[in-house]
């Protein structure tokens, strides 16, 4: 059960908490094995020393009382004399007058001592152990046993692990959990609580509290402007429409009804990118869009005699938000027909991108980049809510702007 529960979990902080749970528990269990191995190999050593050490004493008596050794008490003990008298194999490895022990190519495990007696060279005791040996010829059944021990106790403490890890976050998991609902629940849970997470509540708490406001009165700002600017603007625009020929021709009722038009605009755009639908997408055929826009403005292009080149295929689609694609499309065409001279405008199609070119000419106009100010804001800030890019490029001649998608 808790193997599935494990396998279902999101990469989190109660998964990152069991995996380092995990490799202390691992890492302790292979620390105390070792030891536990180590340990066995001294006892065992120990024992085996003592046994011989016993050996040795009862040798020693039988040798002060008769004067020669006595047979050695266990089968497995030999005593020679001198080392000449040692079998031939041991006789190199046998180090005189220290005791040690003897590893041989056949496996068989030797302990060796040299008996010191009074008034005669030393003697050689030799213990052929191997029989002796539980650790590193242990049984199959106690191995068995101990790797049984081994995998019942590492179960255990991975089960203890997860649980462990599971408690902890516990309060993390039901905070977050309760940030995703919608509604959010208020209180949050554990705001009450006296520890870490108590405080990190309360402060998401205060915090989202904090967030809800600012929300709730930027919505009622953007409410009212789009409601309160528009109608105003629509009766400028009514009333400039309406004023007699005589007057609209005007370069006073010019100038005020292009301003109106660019305010009506601007607060389109601002009010495009403060709303929640500018993060909605489909997919958009690009270049009907650019002829639409074109059509809207064939007045003013036929008046100026604008010579534009629409290298854009038909079937080419974009992915982006309708409106906020119109609008920035547009601001591009709209800022090619102020500043192009000549009058000529190039749209092209390139790979992941579409590129505005206009010829400019510096000495009869103001910078190109410069001169678009707050609207070149507006267009990089269109362009990201899409997560496009913009860039610019300005030669002594033209100038070109490249939307990124």
């Amino acid at each position: 059960m808790w193997a599935t529960a494990w396998c279902a979990m999101k990469p989190s902080i109660q998964k990152r908490l069991f995996g380092i749970l995990v490799l202390f528990v691992l890492a302790l269990t292979l620390l105390w094995a070792g030891l536990s191995l180590m340990l066995a190999y001294i006892v065992e050593d120990e024992i085996i020393d003592r046994v011989l050490i016993s050996e040795i004493a009862v040798l020693q008596q039988a040798y002060l009382s008769t004067g020669e050794f006595s047979q050695p008490m266990l089968p497995e003990v030999s005593v020679y004399a001198d080392l000449e008298s040692a079998p031939e194999a041991l006789q190199t490895l046998i180090v005189p007058g220290v005791g040690g022990e003897i590893f041989t190519p056949d496996k068989t495990h030797y302990h060796y001592r040299w008996l010191k007696l009074a008034n005669t060279a030393p003697a050689l005791l030799v213990a052929e152990v191997s029989p002796w040996l539980v650790v590193s010829r242990m049984s199959a059944p106690l191995l068995i046993l101990l790797l049984a021990g081994f995998a019942v106790a590492l179960l255990f403490s991975l089960v203890a692990a997860f649980y462990i890890s599971r408690m902890t976050t516990r309060p993390l998991r039901e905070l977050t959990q309760a940030i995703e609902q919608e509604p959010r629940p208020s209180p949050l849970p554990h705001v009450a609580q006296g520890d870490e997470v108590g405080v990190l509540a309360a402060a998401m708490e205060a915090a989202l509290a904090s967030l809800q406001l600012a929300l709730e009165r930027e919505t009622t700002f953007t409410r009212d402007v789009s409601h309160e600017l528009r109608t105003p603007l629509t009766s400028l625009r009514n009333a400039i429409l309406l004023l007699p020929d005589s007057l609209a021709e005007n370069e006073q009722v010019e100038q005020l009804a292009t301003s109106s038009a660019a305010i009506e605009s601007l607060l389109t755009t601002l009010l495009a990118l403060a709303r929640a639908e500018s993060s909605i997408t489909a997919a958009l055929p690009i270049r009907a869009m650019i002829e639409g826009l074109l059509l809207d403005r064939a007045t003013l292009l036929e008046s100026e005699s604008f010579d534009i080149e629409l290298h854009v295929p038909d079937r080419t689609m974009v992915q982006g938000n309708e409106q906020i694609t119109q609008l920035l499309l547009g601001n591009l065409i709209d800022n090619a027909i102020h500043y192009a001279a000549p009058a000529r405008l190039s749209i092209r199609i390139e790979s992941d991108g579409l590129t505005f070119a206009n010829p400019i000419n510096a000495s009869a106009r103001s910078p190109h980049a410069a001169s678009l100010g707050h609207g070149l804001s507006l267009v990089r800030r269109l362009a990201s809510t899409q997560g496009w890019t913009v860039q610019l490029q300005e030669s002594a001649d033209t100038f070109s702007i490249r939307l990124n998608w």
